[in-house]
């Protein structure tokens, strides 16, 4: 067996302390005052923003909200997805924070990888490269391809090419059931570590 993720005692803050501004963004964010957009999570919860901040911080929203005002200058949007993982995507793009633990990790990888938010995805990774063993490395890429998180799933692999005789003696690698393309980037990965060892 193998043990799931583990971030014991550890709870990922921006270590600064929080600014005037980010404690404005965040009041703004949480009095839903002059918001104009409303996203129905999972067809049921309203959760209300203001584009103009999606927008500016998400490619994601830009695109969104550039084609439908072009169109049918829609307010409302459905949102398919868990309701506290949506908003704490929110609330990073309002204030740049976000408490990251074993239970959201994860989800706000994957999320940040579907609403475009590459310097969430960045923070979330570092973690995860800083957390990753031989006793979590089958649950998080279990967990990272049922999100399809595959930049994550990729960490994984490189970190199997780091310790790839260790993965084999504890039948980790049979226990991944990797497909074609995943052999292709294990193959590649442990071409370039070989390759650095040479340099």
């Amino acid at each position: 067996e193998y043990d799931a993720i583990k971030l014991v005692g550890r709870k990922e803050k921006d270590s600064a302390a929080i600014s005037l501004h980010q404690k404005h963004m965040m009041k703004m964010f949480h009095s839903k005052n002059f918001c104009d957009c409303t996203f129905f999570v999972n067809g049921k919860q309203k959760i209300k923003a203001h584009k103009a901040i999606l927008s500016a911080r998400s490619d994601y929203f830009n695109a969104l909200f550039s084609t439908q005002m072009s169109e049918t200058n829609l307010t409302e949007f459905p949102i398919d997805l868990d309701a506290e993982v949506f908003e704490s995507v929110l609330q990073y793009l309002y204030s740049g924070m976000v408490e990251l633990n074993q239970d959201n990790l994860i989800p706000l990888f994957a999320a940040s990888l579907q609403f475009l938010v590459p310097d969430l995805t960045v923070k979330c990774a570092n973690i995860f490269k800083g957390i990753l063993s031989m006793n979590n490395l089958l649950a998080i890429y279990t967990m990272a391809q049922e999100h399809a998180a595959y930049p994550l799933v990729q960490i994984c692999l490189d970190f199997v090419a780091d310790h790839f005789n260790e993965c084999m003696d504890d039948k980790i690698i049979q226990h991944l059931k990797l497909d074609a393309g995943e052999y292709q980037n294990l193959l590649e990965s442990l071409h370039k570590k070989n390759n650095n060892k040479l340099l």
